[in-house]
């Protein structure tokens, strides 16, 4: 049997350890991996914008458009001369002057930036819109400077895997630019495939964990010593 003293000594004990799993859960959860997320831009055709936004709960994706510079490499890009324009093909940029919505290389080199909030991998990228003379380039952007990994890449008809191109890790970032060089291109961006880098466990996470468990220590010696 036990006394009223080891009784309330075992609930106490019973919440401590309830309350450190808890714990350990809740921190192990925000620094875990998160899933990869896919967004499809076919299917809508709202009036072209200065910049379109994608919400994603913790996380949201904001495209702008623009042109840049064939050479030299980083250029900078313009973001004042194209709309980001949605279709049923999917993204595109739009000028004021007898331009298609496509992304293309007509009246100056067409380029959409998808932004994020937090850093992803960049895993894929869907084209709609597609010929057999169509190039793409791709690279990082930092505020207005776009560092292209690929220049004349051919644009495929189906996913585009860009772990093959980004050996180094070049698909990883918070800014990217899809645009195409030339007048012979003309495509559109019709979804990506992304996973948000793992938030990082907090520290306050194990400050936590570690005065719970002094307590729990505590507890045990003042049973003993009773």
């Amino acid at each position: 049997m036990f006394g009223v003293d080891s009784v309330e000594g075992y609930s106490f004990m019973r919440i401590i350890r309830n309350t450190l799993a808890g714990a350990a859960f809740a921190i192990a959860a925000m620094g875990s991996a998160a899933s990869a997320l896919s967004v499809d831009f076919t299917g809508s055709d709202p009036a072209p914008a200065n910049q379109l936004m994608f919400d994603f709960g913790n996380l949201t994706l904001t495209v702008t458009a623009g042109t840049f510079p064939r050479n030299p490499n980083p250029g900078n890009i313009n973001f004042n001369t194209r709309l980001v324009d949605q279709d049923n093909d999917g993204l595109g940029a739009d000028a004021p002057f007898f331009d298609s919505d496509q992304i293309d290389g007509f009246f100056g080199n067409d380029v959409l930036v998808f932004s994020f909030s937090r850093e992803v991998t960049l895993d894929s990228i869907l084209f709609g819109n597609v010929d057999g003379n169509d190039d793409f380039a791709f690279g990082s952007v930092v505020g207005s400077s776009f560092s292209r990994i690929v220049s004349f890449q051919d644009v495929p008809t189906t996913s585009f895997d860009l772990a093959g191109i980004s050996p180094n890790g070049e698909n990883i970032g918070l800014s990217f630019g899809i645009g195409a060089i030339g007048r012979n291109d003309d495509f559109t961006v019709a979804g990506l495939s992304f996973t948000p880098t793992p938030i990082p466990l907090p520290a306050t996470g194990f400050l936590l964990l570690g005065a719970l468990g002094l307590g729990a220590a505590g507890a045990r010696m003042r049973r003993k010593q009773a």
